[in-house]
């Protein structure tokens, strides 16, 4: 396990106060069985009025909300995280298992593509 700290600063700065519409932030990582979050801070200048929600994929989204007009916007994120290894090695799936690789509809595809090998050999189970 593996336990470390994140920051980041994102700084804009403008000729003169401008308005700022809705921001939506992700900054803060999904909690898994090999990650944990164990703290967070967000701090934003001008003051903003920050709610949270979470998108379709489960992930945190911060809405920040700007009453008032500024010249510069700051936006620091830190994260305290922990990771944590795999208990037990993966083992090679037995032959009575199934056919390998496994077939997915196309429109599964969307969302497994990053987690596949992209190679000759498979791309006709993600739909391509």
């Amino acid at each position: 396990m593996t336990t470390f700290c994140v920051r980041h600063r994102t700084s804009y700065f403008y000729d003169r106060p401008v308005e700022f519409g809705l921001h939506q932030l992700m900054v803060r990582p999904r909690d898994g069985h090999d990650m944990r979050l164990l703290a967070s801070s967000l701090a934003v200048t001008p003051r903003a009025d920050v709610r949270w929600a979470f998108d379709t994929f489960g992930n945190s989204i911060a809405l920040l909300s700007f009453p008032e007009a500024a010249d510069e916007l700051v936006i620091e994120s830190e994260l305290t995280l922990r990771r944590y290894g795999y208990d037990d090695p993966i083992h090679r799936l037995a032959r009575h298992s199934g056919p390998y690789p496994f077939a997915y509809d196309a429109e599964d595809g969307v969302d497994l593509a990053p987690r596949c090998w992209q190679t000759n050999s498979n791309q006709s189970q993600l739909g391509q």
